[in-house]
């Protein structure tokens, strides 16, 4: 007879708390879930939204009230400017007077950003930085006082040549002026140079910066009113950049056309001046343009032909 232990207890089966998922459902299930991304919002989120909206807001009413002020001013200046030339208290060329209202604008434009603390932009006129050019320009100021009664030439031209050189920083320039040798001279073979000495030291300087281009100031003494290149006979050139340069004189100074003068010249010479440009200008008589010579204004806007034509040209 066989002995029987006592019966088994039945095992309760509880109820699963996941629904009756097995194991491997279960964590398939977790898996999934965790991928899922509930978004989440701060309780300031709409704050600083708004805040940054009314931010933006003011800043680009700030900029329009800005722009109005800048043209406010700008008009004034100009009526200003334009009234002063309509009443005859001014002796500035349209084209100065146009050059001046254009510089004024921006240096208003300037002032007002700086004050609002806003940086200009290209399209309010600021002019982004020049490229270097290769090109050596000489000048040879005029360094004779003794081409008119009262008339000191060679602060004229001196003064021509720093105003023009200002304003060109992406070339390379040498001042070959020599005032230590005798305020006296004379470049023509009429019948001989004068004062040689004086023309060999700035050539010296021209040839010692290694210059691609020569180019002498003077005023005329006697002669008609306006504006006369020299170069060197048959130096083509040299006669296409002083056609360039005279062409934009007469535009800036409506100073008369005295044409281009093919001569022998001391400092032109290519024995003596390796530049490979060369040219002379005349510009403006002592007698029959001195007062237009003499204004501060008719001198810049004689500068800034220069510098606008020398800096579009095709020199690298």
């Amino acid at each position: 007879m066989r002995c029987l232990g006592p019966p088994r207890p039945q095992s309760t089966i509880l109820p699963s708390p996941h629904g009756g998922l097995s194991c491997r459902q279960l964590a398939r299930t977790r898996e999934s879930s965790s991928k899922l991304s509930i978004p989440t919002q701060s309780p300031f989120g709409s704050r600083v939204s708004e805040a940054a909206t009314r931010g933006k807001a003011a800043s680009a009413l700030r900029r329009q009230r800005l722009r109005r002020a800048r043209m406010a001013v700008g008009v004034l200046v100009t009526l200003a400017l334009a009234g002063t030339a309509a009443y005859g208290l001014t002796r500035v060329p349209a084209r100065a007077l146009t050059r001046a209202l254009v510089v004024e604008g921006r240096r208003v434009a300037a002032a007002c950003g700086a004050l609002a603390g806003i940086a200009p932009t290209a399209a309010e006129g600021v002019a982004p930085r020049p490229t270097r050019r290769s090109s050596v320009i000489a000048w040879q100021p005029s360094h004779q006082a003794d081409t008119g009664v009262d008339w000191e030439e060679y602060v004229i031209c001196g003064d021509i040549v720093d105003r023009t050189i200002a304003l060109l920083p992406e070339f390379t320039h040498v001042k070959a002026w020599e005032t230590g040798m005798g305020l006296f001279g004379s470049n023509g073979y009429r019948p001989q140079p004068k004062n040689a000495a004086a023309f060999d030291s700035e050539i010296a300087k021209a040839n010692a910066a290694r210059a691609t281009v020569f180019i002498s100031v003077h005023n005329d003494g006697g002669a008609p009113s306006g504006i006369l290149g020299m170069c060197m006979p048959s130096d083509g050139r040299s006669r296409a950049l002083a056609e360039r340069l005279k062409a934009a004189l007469l535009s800036a100074t409506g100073l008369p056309d005295r044409g281009i003068r093919e001569e022998r010249l001391y400092s032109l010479e290519p024995e003596r001046n390796k530049a490979g440009t060369r040219l002379l200008l005349e510009i403006g008589d002592n007698k029959a343009d001195r007062a237009f010579l003499l204004e501060d204004a008719n001198r810049q806007a004689i500068a800034e032909a220069l510098a606008d034509s020398l800096r579009e040209s095709d020199l690298p």
